[in-house]
């Protein structure tokens, strides 16, 4: 409760930040400028998953063509695991890309995707380690888990936006933007982040499904099963092309708290 009023108190003597609406809106605008070039850089990160696609071709074919054997399946999960890992990388450098272009409007695509490569490494450290102090921190104290998940949001962020290579740096930085602003940027994160989930919500709402109690089998409320599995996967699309708008609207976050603290 002290921590709670040593915050309120911090605040009420530094110059207020943007409203939150105020951001969406430019949140907003800028998404609908750059939603193409979001797009794309997506269609870039799924370049990662060719190599799994292409094994699990291979292993349907060993299926119709009756090969089977426990090295082959020992293979194939050694395989699989290697393409899931390649995945993740070509989908983190996605990720690394929508930060790059909203940070350089006006840079093309491609040029902005290749550039991630420098940054992998910095953001997965800085990712890994913040990821196990608030798993932590939650695990053994809520409370402070929930303090330095706002402190040290802006973190992977910064990896990218002031290409600090050092976790700790990063994890420093972050805490001294958001020190003096606690209370409002955690009430933004918290808007952004539950208007976020109700679309989302929304969007999956004809995807429902029914579980039937005798034979356990899953059925969709709304939809055929075969329609129903296409909805899915457009509503996972849809869900994953909204996503920048939480990156943007971070970025912007993070731009008027800078200003204020010159």
């Amino acid at each position: 409760m002290q921590d709670s009023n040593q915050l309120a108190n911090k605040e009420e003597s530094r110059e207020k930040l943007i409203s939150f609406f105020s951001l969406l809106k430019s949140t907003w605008q800028f998404y609908h400028h750059r939603f193409l070039d979001f797009t794309e850089m997506y269609i870039w990160g799924l370049f990662g998953a060719i190599p799994l696609l292409i094994i699990g071709l291979i292993i349907l074919g060993f299926s119709f063509l009756g090969l089977d054997s426990a090295l082959l399946r020992f293979i194939f999960v050694i395989l699989i695991i290697l393409a899931l890992l390649y995945f993740l990388y070509y989908s983190i450098r996605a990720h690394i890309g929508i930060i790059l272009l909203i940070k350089n409007e006006k840079a093309k695509v491609k040029p902005i995707f290749i550039e991630t490569k420098k940054f992998f490494r910095s953001y997965l450290n800085a990712s890994v380690n913040v990821g196990i102090y608030i798993f932590f921190l939650t695990i053994l104290f809520i409370i402070p888990g929930i303090i330095f998940y706002i402190y040290w949001f802006f973190t992977t962020l910064l990896v990218v936006l002031e290409e600090i290579k050092k976790p700790m740096e990063a994890i420093k930085r972050s805490k001294n933007l958001v020190k003096g602003y606690w209370w409002a940027v955690a009430g933004r994160l918290i808007l952004i982040f539950f208007i976020y989930l109700i679309v989302l919500s929304i969007i999956m709402l004809p995807a429902a499904i029914n579980i039937d109690p005798v034979t356990k089998i899953e059925t969709f409320k709304y939809l055929s099963q075969d329609l129903g599995q296409v909805y899915q996967i457009l509503a996972n699309l849809i869900g994953a092309l909204l996503s920048p708008i939480l990156v943007v609207f971070s970025y912007f976050l993070y731009k008027d708290i800078l200003a204020k603290k010159k």
